[in-house]
C-alpha cells in the first residue's frame, strides 16, 4: 500500500514538473498557434521562443514549499497557516522566482513579505511600482 501510495505521489510530481517546464514556454497559446509555430513538436521549443528551460517557477515552489512547511514543523497537526507562508518565502528565491502577479499567489507572496492583503493585484502593483513612475 505504502510503495503504491509512493508511486502514485512520484508519478504525479514528474507529470508536474513536465507540464511546467516543457509547456511554460508555449503557455497561453492555442493548438493552431503551437502547430503553426513548430509542426510536429519533437524538441524541446524552448530555444525557438528565446527562454531557458528551468526557471525558479511558482507552480513548482508553492507545492515543495508547502511539504517543506510539513518537515519544517515537525509534522504538527496543529501547524498554523501563517508557517507555509513563512516557509515559502525561506525558500523561494527572491527576485528569481517566477510570481504570476495577476493572481492569488502573487497575492499571498505580498502578503507574507509586506504584511498586508491587497484586494487585488492590481492595487499592489500601484502602490509599489506605477505610483513611483507617476
Amino acid at each position: 500500500m505504502v510503495g503504491r501510495f509512493k508511486n502514485k505521489i512520484y508519478a504525479g510530481v514528474l507529470g508536474k514538473l513536465i507540464g511546467v517546464y516543457l509547456g511554460r514556454p508555449v503557455e497561453g497559446w492555442s493548438y493552431q498557434k503551437i502547430r503553426d509555430t513548430f509542426d510536429e513538436v519533437k524538441y524541446y521549443v524552448h530555444d525557438r521562443v528565446g527562454v531557458p528551460l528551468i526557471v525558479a517557477d511558482d507552480d513548482i515552489s508553492g507545492t515543495f514549499g508547502f511539504f517543506r512547511a510539513l518537515e519544517d514543523y515537525g509534522y504538527d497537526k496543529n501547524i498554523p497557516a501563517k508557517a507555509f507562508g513563512d516557509t515559502w518565502l525561506n525558500y523561494i528565491i527572491e527576485n528569481r522566482t517566477i510570481l504570476w502577479w495577476g493572481g492569488t499567489i502573487y497575492r499571498a507572496y505580498c502578503f507574507f513579505k509586506f504584511k498586508k492583503w491587497y484586494r487585488s493585484t492590481n492595487e499592489w502593483f500601484y502602490e509599489n511600482k506605477w505610483k513611483n513612475l507617476i
